[in-house]
């Protein structure tokens, strides 16, 4: 007689691109992996999950739901309520933030949006509205439902006593988005030397923080020429992007150490990490900040955003220095030291916290969910 399969359905119909798209991707294929599991996927499209053989996986489509928050509302707390009397799960993993309405005893969410939880003013207001709406509205669309989950998923330590404090949540499962443990990379001491080449990789977004960069290099310009000649801050973006772009290109392009490349592809973003000198990545806010990743993968020095996703991120590393993202002054000072030769970089660690189930990889994330939901599932 066979085994009855434990039937999983993972939702992530508003995801089409980016880093929550190879989380869905990654978990779907951590889950894959077990023989006795039914997998039954709620996407936006099954193009975006091609590698994977769609007879052993029911993939069902919801193109709609993206086009209008309206639909995304209801669908969250009608549609799901509805399509989990049909399907019957035993697993339920809601991968983008909110926390429907089902009918399940054993419900997940991956939160992997930390807008809420950053402090908006008027200039992100005036530069991206839409981005200043969400953290306002995640902050309630988080609450909804969320103490209904057996764990929220999240990916760092902070967030996880952000969601303890603010929610209450007390079952949370941190998982890292990597499947490789590079938390341990030693590079030797830290020599002093000059470094010149400086490169970020990120979007156009406010709270990526570019205009530290471009005041602290308009700051060097004035008060040393001769290092001023020397640096090259590569930035990803061409001010064709949005608004807060354009502002960003017509206020620094006149700064000749600012190389504004635009978008790059991951090839691209590769190749430039063989190239410069050190890691720049002032962000005000990230769930985890993956150009850290790449850059320690890499052995490149970093300067760093002082705050807590940033020192996670890092964990135990021999080149780095973490930037105060509020005084350019202080990054004209640092920019100055690192192309003179006098500045060091340092060490630094991190110990995960003890109060949180934490996960290396996608299958022990996946392993933990089971292992949460029902011991004899397993």
């Amino acid at each position: 007689m066979n085994k009855k399969k434990t039937k999983v359905v993972i939702s992530g119909v508003n995801i089409v691109e980016g880093g929550a798209l190879t989380t869905f991707q990654s978990i779907i294929g951590a889950f894959s992996k077990f023989e006795d599991i039914s997998l039954v996927c709620l996407v936006n499209s099954k193009k975006h999950f091609g590698n994977y053989n769609i007879s052993d996986i029911e993939f069902i489509e919801y193109p709609l739901i993206k086009k209008r928050w309206l639909r995304r509302i209801k669908f969250e707390y009608y549609d799901c309520r509805r399509i989990s009397k049909e399907i019957k799960p035993d697993i339920w993993i809601s991968m983008h933030d909110m926390t429907p309405t089902v009918i399940c005893k054993n419900q997940f969410v991956y939160c992997h949006n930390p807008s809420p939880f950053y402090q908006s003013k008027l200039f992100d207001l005036k530069m991206d509205p839409s981005f200043f709406i969400f953290t306002l509205l995640y902050k309630y669309l988080y609450k909804i439902n969320i103490k209904k989950n057996k764990a929220v998923i999240v990916q760092q330590d902070w967030l996880a006593h952000a969601f303890k404090k603010w929610y209450g949540v007390k079952n949370i499962l941190v998982s890292k988005p990597e499947e490789n443990d590079i938390n341990n990379i030693s590079l030797g001491c830290s020599e002093q030397k000059s470094y010149g080449t400086y490169f970020y990789p990120a979007l156009a977004r406010t709270f990526k923080n570019f205009e530290v960069i471009g005041e602290a290099v308009q700051m060097l310009s004035t008060r040393n020429p001769q290092a001023y000649a020397k640096l090259n801050i590569i930035l990803t973006i061409d001010g064709e992007e949005n608004k807060y772009a354009n502002y960003i290109y017509n206020k620094y392009s006149h700064l000749k150490a600012i190389n504004f490349v635009g978008r790059l592809t991951r090839n691209e973003v590769n190749e430039y990490y063989s190239k410069v000198d050190v890691l720049l990545f002032p962000s005000k806010l990230e769930t985890w900040g993956l150009p850290i990743s790449e850059a320690k993968m890499k052995h490149l020095p970093m300067l760093v955003a002082d705050l807590s996703y940033a020192k996670e991120t890092v964990g135990t590393y021999d080149k780095v220095t973490f930037i105060d993202i509020n005084d350019p002054n202080a990054l004209a000072e640092l920019f100055e030291r690192c192309i003179t030769g006098q500045h060091r970089f340092e060490k630094c660690s991190y110990v995960p916290n003890k109060d949180y189930i934490h996960s290396n990889s996608w299958s022990e994330l996946a392993q933990n969910i089971l292992n949460k939901a029902c011991s004899k599932l397993i």
